[in-house]
This record gives structure tokens, C-alpha cells and sequence, in this order.
């Protein structure tokens, strides 16, 4: 039974690594040119948590998303030139 297994096995990792293999042509996934925009999260248990991108070119960073209770920030579907520059901190 188990020489049945090992065949299915290998099916299942081969097209694994194919779809992985695609997965990363498609997103463009390469060390030398990340890319222009890049997406950072930070979030500390009971203060709060956001995310923001930068601008690779030009090294700006923008607020896209802030919840620490007090302050709240949603910039979500905003093109990166119209969100706000700065931010409460």
C-alpha cells in the first residue's frame, strides 16, 4: 500500500512546486528590483497595529492604515499620491 502512496506523493509535491514556481513569475519576485511600492505591518499587543508603504524611489512613507484606540487612520484604496504625508507620530 505504501508503494501507492509514495507516487501520489511525488504528484502532489511536483505540482506544488510548479504552482509555487508560477506563483513567484507572476508576482515578479526578484532580489535586485523589489519593485516600487512596498508594504510594511507593525502591531504591539494592546497598543495598537497599521501598515504603511513606501516609496522605493523616492523613500517617502505614508500611513496607510492606524488603530492605536485613540488615533485612527484609513487610507485604504487611496493612490499612494493622495494619502496624507506625516501622520500623528
Amino acid at each position: 500500500m505504501s508503494g501507492q502512496l509514495l507516487p501520489t506523493k511525488w504528484k502532489y509535491f511536483v505540482v506544488g512546486f510548479v504552482l509555487a514556481l508560477c506563483i513567484l513569475f507572476v508576482l515578479g519576485a526578484n532580489r535586485d528590483n523589489p519593485g516600487r511600492y512596498q508594504v510594511g505591518a507593525w502591531g504591539a499587543s494592546g497598543v495598537g497595529f497599521g501598515a504603511f508603504v513606501t516609496d522605493t524611489y523616492s523613500g517617502e512613507t505614508k500611513i496607510v492604515y492606524l488603530n492605536t484606540g485613540t488615533e485612527h487612520e484609513k487610507n485604504l484604496g487611496k493612490p499612494f499620491t493622495e494619502i496624507q504625508a506625516g501622520g500623528p507620530f
